[in-house]
């Protein structure tokens, strides 16, 4: 029921907590520099992409399936997104929309976008289109 609180876990709050910092030699991102078009670093010529907008909304597809959500860029390039619903086609696709809306921080390395999960993994690295 909607009425009830929610029981928070112990993974709930892991995820909530600060995720590490960025690895030596990585620029924390801003949302200025997030807005635009992006496709993934190892298939650039893919039909894959996503775009960051002013409004603080993004969308992208994975190649077969749309993709969209909200963002926020914090200090040291903390990343928060939500992503609503999306389609389920199978084909050869990146999962560059994933690597967004699983990200917590992002930043950049040699001019390419790259982000990580909370526990300071990379995710993926994607290149301005």
């Amino acid at each position: 029921s909607y009425a009830e609180f929610p029981t928070i876990t112990a993974p709930m709050r892991a995820a909530a907590l600060e995720p590490p910092p960025l690895p030596a030699g990585s620029e924390p991102a801003t949302a200025q520099q997030l807005t635009g078009r992006w496709v993934p670093a190892n298939k650039p010529d893919s039909r894959a992409f996503v775009a960051f907008e002013d409004s603080g909304t993004w969308h992208g597809s994975d190649g077969c399936n749309g993709a969209g959500g909200r963002f926020a860029v914090g200090s040291g390039g903390r990343l928060l997104t939500t992503a609503g619903i999306t389609t389920a086609v199978a084909c050869e696709n990146s999962r560059l929309p994933s690597w967004v809306d699983d990200a917590s921080r992002a930043g950049f390395t040699r001019g390419q976008l790259v982000l990580y999960d909370a526990s300071g993994n990379e995710l993926g690295q994607a290149v301005r289109a």
